[in-house]
């Protein structure tokens, strides 16, 4: 099982925290967060100041930060491409930061196809059963000639390589 996994075409939201360690106000810091490579932008939300998304990059505007002062930041993507994704923020300020190591985040996830060939059944089921979740046209087919399709036997729940499981209602 992978960690992080997200499914293709669904929304992902990053929560980010911005907080001020000292030793001193924050003048005006401002986290950037450009949208990932294969992610579309959805949305964005702060607790303190204001966001703006330009050209693909949302940028926070958090006001003085003082010491101790935070925020909570969220920017919600849509996965569009399978594969490896990393959202990446930072947070700068117009004042030298004794510890700029802490001003950077970022978190890898990876998009998975569910239904690739987006025939309705997913592809786990699909290699389970012995085919191939790059066609499409297998969810037409009636695997064990039972008058049901390979896609009816998914919603039914019956297995599509056994013509003895039916689906039957009793009224």
């Amino acid at each position: 099982t992978l960690t992080n996994a997200v499914p293709l075409g669904s929304n992902v939201t990053f929560v980010l925290t911005a907080t001020n360690f000292g030793p001193s106000l924050a003048p005006f810091p401002a986290v950037t967060n450009p949208v990932p490579a294969g992610m579309t932008y959805v949305g964005a939300t702060t607790t303190r100041g204001s966001f703006t998304n330009q050209n693909g990059v949302l940028r926070f505007a958090l006001g003085n930060l003082s010491v101790g002062g935070g925020a909570q930041l969220t920017a919600t993507f849509r996965a569009d491409v399978e594969g490896p994704v990393t959202n990446r923020a930072g947070i700068y300020s117009n004042l030298a930061d004794f510890n700029p190591g802490n001003n950077l985040a970022e978190l890898a996830i990876t998009v998975l196809c569910i239904d690739c060939d987006r025939d309705g059944m997913l592809d786990s089921w699909e290699g389970t059963y012995g085919f191939n979740p790059a066609d499409p046209t297998d969810a037409r087919e009636d695997a064990d000639g039972d008058q049901m399709t390979n896609l009816e036997e998914y919603w039914a729940g019956t297995d599509p390589r056994d013509a003895r499981d039916v689906l039957r209602l009793q009224i």
